[in-house]
């Protein structure tokens, strides 16, 4: 029979048939009246056809299983002749409405009687017909039977998964599967493999609303959950599990992401499975979870894929747990073991490299109940550092800073501890891993990409492991972290004297002297300068002043150390004793409600009367001072400002002409004044005029750059070197680094010779500076060294070597174009700057080559034209070597002297030859 005829009858059946029994009568009478009879099927066809349309039906069964059977045959018919027709490619467009229709009628009738009734007892099945012939529960299984056979071939259909009818039709033959324990035969079992390849998502749903049904029996729900435990180890079985259950929109449950999330890992991460169902799993959250990340359609299943693995990591199964954190940081493994050492190799693509810190971001980073435990990042805490320190600021340089501050913010203090200890004094240990020396991470300006390779040994790439911590603890907004740090590393100071080398004792070898470089001078400087560039931090303020006591109890005990052994005191302890006493002017104020204010104050007394050290005595009357306890002042100084303190909150105003009168002030008190406490707190004076220069008014910049000028006074190489860390930091924006790199030129017009000392950390900087990757940065670096060379009146011996290679490497290489016009002036200017040839011969030749092949080869005019004046000084400058001028000289004349006495003179004629 044809399939189209077959189709038009279903049609009308359809109209005729209602959901229950005799309209189903009805529509088979038309049926047998119309006498469809299926065709017969071949020798060879498939054995399930012919059992289906081969079945006898024994005596006294009802009329509607006689039905029931005659559209099975029908189905496997139409189902066959479908089939022919994709083979022989004619089946064109065939609507197949009407057998999707028939097909779901028959369901009801063909298989919903014959469930498990406990199974029937679900609320998607609403028929409340049973079947009253069968007699035995052993012909009940073989209707089942004859009905799953049938169903099964009709699923297999593409076309009908495509009807709305299929999913009700799946959820019916699922159940009826899943009634008899006599399930387990391999058809079967092929049979539901091949619908969850054609449909996964709705088998998953399908077999999610059969486990939902309170009333099942415990056999029924293990073998349910089995199943489901088998789709969900099979290829993106996790991904289908999450499209199925996180379903969000106006189509859909308004429950939150989280809500639906944790149902997710709540199957997933369930104990009693075996590891090897959990190994299998784990591979499927992260081929999904690597999906996720780069794909903002997909965001919604990172919070499931994570909560999945923290559970799974929670078992606390070694194997697991291993292979968890294997695929976590297999490529930090990677990092620090690498595969391959030659030049070039890359050991992290730019793909990789990003997708593993979105992925451990996106780990650790995740709310509390989700997040995996971040102590399994600590041994990968100094890798995450040198890579943090490697990259310019973006928002991935925040990927991998928020990590690191959650695990260290989640240690035990002790543990803190011992993490701060080995980040900073040590370079290399067991408790914390270090990248491989000679692997760095090269980034792209242009694409903002990033890349780990492998580096020759000679550009080995240097890890300041304190500068690194500092830009960390600042940038995160956990106050509470830095001042834990910052308390941690004070402490230090209490016991750096018991735990070093006695004072008295001299070297005696050679393993001492490396002992003392590499571990106590290292840890001193590491401490100092953490502690120096943490106390600027202003957010800690605040948590000092609410932790005053604490504070004060240890500065107290480092004070009192200092008086216990005076005779053995060294410039480190002097240096600390400095430094303790300027940390404790930050909180003065707190310091009269501290039980220990007398016991401080004592001390303090006594420290002064010991010392020799002038400093630290200018420190202690300073804060005598503020604390109204210095016996040279007066009651009625107590209620008056001292101009200092006049002077700087006159800086704090808001107001442009406030603040150019408090910097003002502060250039009397230092110049003319010498006020003592405006010297004593120098450095305080430093940090309001950086404050300052961020001001856009230009009064205010002219007299910062005035004040900072007479700091370097006081300060000596302090201020540049300030000055230079703020041009040089990267989390500064653009604008503000050129202003600072003018105000450095400024500053050393206005030390003129004076500047000769400070030379090399200002040539290093703009040398440095000059291979910047961006544009105005280089330009401004290329323009600051012309000026700076111009002011040290040329002397550029020592360093013009390292200066011609990068300008030629500016000149030949740089797309930027005002870089290579100003890298050419540098070479002129140079030119410019010189007085004897002889002196600067050994420059001459390579200034005069690179300029002649700019004059001959550039493409951009002005930049041939800045070469070819340099040409046109340098020849004038030959010129007048070789032929020297007539050197001119004076002669005076007196005339009509008559005697020695007479003092007046008639004439003096002044001729000039």
């Amino acid at each position: 029979m044809d399939v189209q005829l077959y189709l038009s009858v279903l049609g009308k059946l359809n109209k005729t048939s209602l959901s229950d029994p005799e309209s189903f009568f009805v529509a088979n009478n038309i049926i047998i009246e119309n006498e469809i009879i299926p065709s017969a099927m071949p020798i060879d066809s498939d054995n399930v056809h012919n059992e289906i349309l081969s079945s006898d039906l024994p005596d006294g069964t009802s009329q509607l299983w006689k039905y029931t059977v005659n559209m099975y045959r029908i189905f496997i018919d139409i189902k066959r002749l479908l089939d022919r027709l994709k083979i022989e490619q004619s089946s064109g467009t065939i609507d197949l409405e009407h057998l999707a229709v028939s097909i779901q009628i028959c369901c009801k009738f063909g298989l919903e009687p014959y469930l498990h009734p406990s199974m029937a007892k679900n609320k998607c099945f609403s028929t409340t017909y049973r079947a009253d012939d069968i007699r035995s529960s052993e012909e009940c299984y073989d209707r089942l039977s004859l009905g799953m056979k049938t169903f099964s071939q009709l699923l297999l259909l593409k076309e009908f998964g495509e009807h709305i009818q299929f999913e009700e039709v799946l959820l019916t033959f699922l159940a009826a599967v899943f009634s008899t324990t006599r399930n387990d035969s391999h058809l079967i079992h092929s049979i539901l493999d091949q619908i969850y390849e054609i449909t996964p998502e709705k088998h998953f749903h399908t077999l999610l609303i059969l486990k939902s049904n309170p009333s099942l029996p415990a056999h029924l729900q293990k073998m349910l959950h089995r199943e489901l435990m088998k789709r969900l180890v099979c290829p993106n079985g996790f991904e289908v599990l999450c499209k199925t259950l996180i379903k969000t929109g106006d189509d859909h449950t308004n429950d939150p992401i989280w809500k639906l999330s944790s149902a997710v890992f709540d199957i997933v991460g369930r104990k009693g499975h075996q590891k090897e169902f959990y190994v299998a799993v784990i591979d499927g959250i992260f081929q999904f979870f690597k999906k996720c990340i780069q794909s903002k359609e997909l965001e919604k299943y990172v919070e499931a894929c994570v909560g999945s693995l923290s559970r799974i990591y929670g078992l606390n199964i070694d194997e697991v747990s291993n292979k968890v954190i294997t695929l976590l940081f297999g490529r930090l493994d990677e990092l620090y073991s690498p595969k391959e050492i030659f030049a070039g190799f890359i050991a992290l693509d730019s793909h990789e490299f990003t997708e593993l810190i979105l992925i451990n971001y996106a780990c650790f980073c995740s709310s509390v109940h989700v997040a995996l435990p971040s102590e399994i990042l600590v041994p990968y805490l100094r890798i995450l550092c040198q890579i943090f320190s490697q990259i310019e600021v973006t928002d991935l340089r925040d990927k991998i800073a928020t990590p690191i501050v959650q695990c260290l913010h989640n240690r035990e203090p002790t543990e803190l501890k011992s993490i701060i200890d080995s980040l900073l004094f040590t370079d290399n240990d067991n408790y914390l891993q270090s990248m491989h020396p000679r692997i760095v991470v090269k980034s792209n300006s242009q694409t903002s990409e990033h890349k780990c390779v492998v580096t020759k040994a000679s550009d080995l790439n240097f890890f300041d492991a304190s500068e690194c911590l500092i830009n960390i603890l600042k940038s995160s907004g956990n106050n509470i972290l830095t001042y834990n740090v910052f308390i941690h590393l004070f402490g230090i100071l209490t016991d750096d004297g018991n735990t070093s080398q006695s004072k008295s004792d001299l070297i005696q070898s050679e393993d001492e002297l490396t002992h003392l470089m590499s571990q106590v001078f290292k840890k001193r400087v590491a401490v100092y300068y953490t502690l120096s560039e943490l106390i600027n931090h202003k957010p800690l303020h605040y948590q000092i002043n609410e932790n005053s006591s604490e504070m004060l109890s240890i500065c107290i005990t480092i004070l009192r150390n200092r008086l216990t052994d005076p005779d053995n005191g060294t410039q480190n302890d002097d240096h600390s004793t400095v430094l303790v006493l300027s940390i404790i002017k930050e909180f003065l104020e707190k310091l009269k409600f501290t039980q220990q204010f007398d016991e401080f104050l004592k001390i303090l007394q006594q420290l002064k009367a010991q010392s020799g050290h002038s400093e630290i005595v200018n420190q202690i009357n300073s804060i005598l001072v503020a604390l109204n306890h210095s016996p040279q002042t007066t009651t009625s100084q107590y209620c008056e400002k001292s101009p200092f303190v006049m002077a700087k909150e006159m800086c704090e105003e808001s107001e442009p002409h406030l603040k150019v009168y408090g910097l003002m002030q502060f250039i009397k008190l230092m110049r003319t004044d010498k006020d003592t406490e405006t010297i004593n707190n120098k450095h305080a004076v430093l940090a309001i005029s950086l404050i300052c220069l961020r001001n856009d008014d230009s009064y205010v910049f002219l007299n910062c750059i005035k004040l900072l000028i007479v700091l370097c006074d006081v300060l000596e190489s302090e201020v540049l070197e300030m000055l230079i860390a703020e041009y040089q930091s990267t989390e500064n924006d653009v604008d503000h680094r050129l202003k600072i790199g003018e105000v450095i030129v400024k500053v050393v017009e206005g030390l003129g010779p004076m500047s000769y000392n400070y030379k090399n950390i200002l040539i290093n900087c703009f040398l440095r500076e000059s291979t910047s990757n961006i544009n105005e940065v280089r330009l401004s670096s290329l323009s600051n060294l012309s000026s700076i060379c111009r002011i040290l009146s040329y002397q550029i011996h020592n360093f013009f070597q390292e200066m011609m290679v990068i300008l030629k490497s500016v000149i030949q290489n740089d797309d930027y174009l005002p870089a290579r016009r100003s890298a050419v002036m540098v070479l002129t200017d140079v030119i410019h700057g010189v007085e004897n040839l002889l002196d600067f011969q050994e420059i001459l030749l390579p200034v005069y080559q690179t300029l002649r092949d700019v004059a001959n080869n550039e493409s951009d005019r002005s930049v041939r034209i800045h070469a070819e004046s340099g040409l046109q000084r340098l020849n004038s400058k030959i010129k007048d070597f070789l032929i020297p001028k007539q050197a001119e000289h004076k002669e005076i004349q007196i005339f009509n002297v008559k005697n020695n006495e007479d003092k007046k003179c008639r004439f003096v004629d002044l001729n000039l030859k």
